[in-house]
């Protein structure tokens, strides 16, 4: 009988000798280098010089953004103090404008007043001042601004105070004079500091133009906005007074 033996290739590599001969070079390559780090510095210095690079690229990455932060956190510093800026500039503004009339107008037969509050948006359109019945003021008495600007009229008079009700005043009928034209117009306040009249709309008006009160010639408002439908044989005329009610801290009451 014959027998099968396996069958095997000539001299096959042993696992074992591989291992060994890997942690042979590993203890050589290490051995060489610890004796002398020189010998294998032109092999690592790519890796080092890649690794490197990778450092610096993250890095500058990590600054790019970093930096684009900074840069929109210093404009968004830079709008709000232009903005405070802005309000400081109008409030001095209006502060030089208020001390020059009661300079210019002090033998007037007026009395310069306090705005103690104010509600000059719509529904109000009233101002409160500090001064009332003991000071001479009445009611039907005209309050100007600025020397040349009728904001409305003195009621609701009290010891310690008084009401102006404003031009702008919702339902609140005024006679003004469309200087531009020379024509007479019935005011109408809509609230929020707003005033319109209706004209024809063959009559041609221009933004900017000035309204003047009827009977005492002083400034009410210019022309603001100018609104026009096909189908209305009028067109709506808003005005509005050319100052800033919010800035106001003074007026005069015309005796």
């Amino acid at each position: 009988m014959r027998k099968n033996f396996p069958l095997f290739k000539k001299n096959p590599p042993s696992l074992s000798k591989t291992y060994g001969f890997i942690i042979f070079l590993i203890i050589a390559v290490l051995i060489v280098y610890f004796a002398n780090p020189e010998i294998l510095s032109p092999i690592s210095f790519p890796f080092i010089q890649t690794g490197r690079g990778m450092q610096n690229q993250s890095s500058n990455f990590l600054s790019f953004f970093t930096s684009r932060k900074t840069l929109s956190d210093k404009i968004d510093g830079l709008m709000r103090e232009n903005e405070e800026l802005k309000l400081a500039n109008a409030l001095m503004r209006e502060t030089v404008r208020e001390y020059e009339f009661s300079k210019n107008n002090a033998d007037r037969s007026s009395k310069v007043v306090k705005i103690t509050s104010q509600a000059p948006i719509s529904p109000y359109d009233t101002i409160m001042i500090n001064k009332g019945v003991g000071d001479g003021i009445a009611e039907g008495q005209k309050a100007i601004a600025y020397g040349s600007i009728i904001l409305g009229k003195v009621e609701n008079i009290n010891n310690n105070g008084s009401a102006i009700k404003l031009l702008s005043y919702p339902g609140l009928k005024t006679e003004g004079y469309l200087e531009s034209l020379s024509l007479n117009v019935v005011l109408e306040g809509i609230g929020g500091g707003a005033i319109r009249f209706s004209v024809p709309k063959g009559v041609e008006i221009k933004n900017g133009d000035s309204v003047f009160s009827s009977e005492s010639a002083y400034l009410i408002g210019q022309v603001e906005y100018i609104n026009q439908s096909e189908s209305e044989p009028l067109q709506e005329i808003f005005i509005r007074a050319p100052i800033n009610l919010k800035n106001l801290r003074f007026l005069e009451i015309l005796s």
